[in-house]
């Protein structure tokens, strides 16, 4: 497991205005386990860390500091992907059972591996690769469905192909503008249902990074949805956590 940031477990309990006795006995703990979390003493399992954010009104990343520096002045957009693939920036898909489930089973892993990597921990490079040239082509069509695509857009889909090393593809996602990028049967790639949900979770994160989240991007979501045989209700789940109907 890699390193949690002690300072900053122990500093969001403090902002939080708890001792350590109250935490333990606030969520059930037994005498002492927060002492033990706090100094290194006991590895700190992923359905504590949970808890922990949700009682001290913090992310998960905040909790054991994991953030990315602001100095390095990266866009709204890649500063989420670069935790979704690299880091492991994904504290809000705790709420979605099926995340959660994943991430619960790979609590070994999740202080060490990005969200990506922990959905494809299974795959050969060849195909990690071909799961990426496609979730870029459907950035690149969520990008430009509302017939324009920025600077912060283009930056993201050329940093994840940088990051698998996969530049030269760039060219041949570009053109997609021309016609929105859609499947007729599930990707191989696609197939487990975490990696689905993992899919919508990061189109509304995109799209919603710089700015409102249009009429235009909600249809090709939701267009991702169907060709991804999501069930609807999990699919309603995700988009309102991001969209608030209104009544």
């Amino acid at each position: 497991m890699g390193e949690i940031d002690l300072n900053s477990l122990k500093s969001s309990r403090e902002n939080a205005g708890l001792t350590q006795k109250e935490v333990e006995e606030l969520l059930g703990m037994r005498s002492l386990s927060m002492r033990d979390y706090e100094t290194g003493r006991l590895k700190l399992p992923v359905t504590v860390a949970i808890k922990l954010a949700s009682l001290y009104k913090v992310t998960i990343d905040e909790l054991v500091g994991n953030v990315i520096e602001e100095e390095k002045q990266q866009s709204k957009v890649l500063t989420h992907f670069s935790s979704l693939f690299v880091g492991n920036g994904f504290s809000i898909m705790f709420l979605d059972p099926v995340m959660r489930g994943l991430l619960e089973g790979h609590h070994d892993k999740y202080f060490d591996s990005s969200l990506f990597h922990l959905l494809t921990d299974d795959m050969s490079e060849n195909k990690k690769k071909e799961s990426i040239v496609k979730i870029s082509k459907l950035l690149f069509s969520l990008a430009s469905c509302d017939g324009k695509v920025s600077d912060s857009e283009i930056e993201c889909v050329r940093y994840l192909l940088k990051e698998f090393d996969l530049k030269n593809k760039y060219k041949e996602i570009s053109v997609i503008k021309e016609e929105l990028y859609t499947f007729d049967e599930l990707p191989k790639v696609f197939s487990k249902l975490e990696m689905r949900h993992f899919i919508i979770w990061m189109l509304f994160f995109f799209a919603k990074a710089d700015g409102e989240i249009t009429h235009q991007e909600i249809d090709y979501i939701e267009m991702c949805a169907e060709n991804l045989l999501m069930n609807k209700a999990n699919y309603l789940f995700i988009k309102e956590k991001f969209i608030k109907e209104s009544v």
